[in-house]
């Protein structure tokens, strides 16, 4: 596979309740702040949250769908929280390519997340091993 610093990929998922409730279910993450409206008011968020990691886990959509495709296994991870993502958000996850290993199937990326006002709520970089698997 040719790679290319600075090629990017990005997907776009509105987050609804049910994907929260459901992230909870699959996680066992049934923190209020998360599943309790009346909780979450009370917090400094003022409303419930979507759990951070279903928010990163876009990240690992984009890496096995995308960029670099399918095969491809997050070895590493390094994520920092800026803003809350909130019910009812429609987030934007993008992996860039930062370097690139010509001698193994490497690349390192910079990740981020945006919201539907271009507000960053996630930053990151991303390790991924790729593998080029015939069908």
């Amino acid at each position: 596979m040719d790679f290319e610093v600075g090629q990017s990929a990005t997907t776009t998922r509105m987050v609804t309740e049910e994907d929260v409730n459901e992230f909870a279910r699959i996680s066992g993450d049934t923190n209020p702040v998360h599943m309790e409206e009346s909780f979450a008011s009370k917090t400094r968020f003022g409303r419930r949250i979507a759990h951070g990691a279903f928010v990163t886990s876009l990240i690992s959509k984009v890496a096995g769908n995308q960029l670099p495709g399918p095969g491809s296994i997050v070895l590493s991870s390094s994520f920092s929280f800026h803003s809350p993502c909130y019910i009812g958000d429609t987030i934007t996850a993008k992996i860039t390519i930062k370097r690139y290993r010509k001698d193994k199937p490497l690349i390192f990326t910079s990740c981020e997340v945006v919201n539907q006002d271009g507000e960053c709520l996630v930053t990151g970089d991303v390790a991924i091993y790729f593998e080029k698997v015939d069908s």
